[in-house]
């Protein structure tokens, strides 16, 4: 009996599908206020106002099988519009995979869970 149970314990922790959650946000390490309208391949656009020194997470928030693998931060992102407070123009491309740092954290060890974590940091050298 104890057989028994030991099994089904080992099964249904096997059977329990892993999960891997991704974030996006965008911070504004610049002096000047922003307000972005970033646009989601045909599915609609998320408009931020982020002020200097503030963080604005986007509405593209993906889930999907268990995995340590490096996550794709522009999944979704078309592009987006940029208005700088004062005037400029914002360099630095969102849809540009190597623009965006990530993190992935192990949450969870039976069955692995990870959160992704894509940052897109915007510094003033990236407004002209």
């Amino acid at each position: 009996m104890k057989n028994l149970f030991s099994i089904a314990v080992l099964l249904s922790l096997t059977s329990c599908s892993s999960e891997t959650v991704t974030t996006r946000s965008i911070k504004n390490n610049s002096d000047k206020n922003l307000k972005m309208v970033v646009y989601r391949n045909g599915r609609g656009s998320d408009t931020l106002n982020i002020e200097s020194g503030q963080s604005n997470q986007l509405s593209i928030t993906t889930s999907n099988k268990g995995s340590d693998e490096e996550p794709d931060c522009v999944w979704e992102i078309d592009s987006a519009y940029t208005e700088v407070d004062g005037g400029g123009i914002l360099t630095k491309k969102i849809q540009i995979t190597d623009n965006w740092d990530s993190e992935n954290e192990k949450v969870k060890t039976i069955p692995p869970d990870y959160e992704n974590s894509c940052i897109f940091n915007i510094y003033n050298a990236d407004i002209e």
